[in-house]
C-alpha cells in the first residue's frame, strides 16, 4: 500500500478529535485526509491495512520457523564436528608413542588442527 501510514494516522486521529470534540475542525481534517486517501475509502485502507498485517504475521511466523529450522541444523552440525574431533583426537593418540608417525603430515596437520578448533 502506498499511503504515507505516519501521514495516515497522523490524520485519522485528528479527525476523531474534532469528532468527538465536534469543533469546526472536523470538516477540514476530513478534507485532508480525503486528499492523502485518494479515490480510497476508509474502510478499503482498512481492509488492506489488515490485509498487509496479515501477510507480515505470516512472514514473521515463516521466519521464525526458519530460524528455528537453522538454529537446530547449527546444533546438529556442532554435535557431529564435536564427534569427529573426539575420533580424530582418539586416533591422533595411536599415534603418540611413535616418532615416525608424529613426524607425518597427516598427524601434524590433525594436532594442528586439534589446536585451532578446525577440521583438518
Amino acid at each position: 500500500m502506498n499511503i504515507d501510514k505516519t501521514k495516515l494516522k497522523s490524520l485519522l486521529w485528528s479527525v476523531v478529535a474534532s469528532w468527538k470534540a465536534d469543533d469546526g475542525d472536523l470538516q477540514r481534517h476530513t478534507t485532508a485526509l480525503d486528499e492523502i486517501l485518494g479515490d480510497k475509502t476508509v474502510e478499503e485502507v482498512a481492509l488492506l491495512l489488515i490485509a498487509e498485517n496479515d501477510r507480515l504475521e505470516v512472514e514473521g511466523d515463516s521466519s521464525k520457523t526458519l530460524l528455528r529450522d537453522a538454529i537446530a541444523r547449527e546444533d546438529q552440525l556442532k554435535a557431529e564436528n564435536e564427534t569427529l574431533r573426539t575420533a580424530l583426537g582418539d586416533l591422533l593418540s595411536l599415534y603418540e608413542a611413535d616418532d615416525g608417525c608424529r613426524s607425518l603430515p597427516e598427524y601434524i596437520a590433525g594436532r594442528a588442527a586439534m589446536g585451532k578448533g578446525e577440521q583438518p
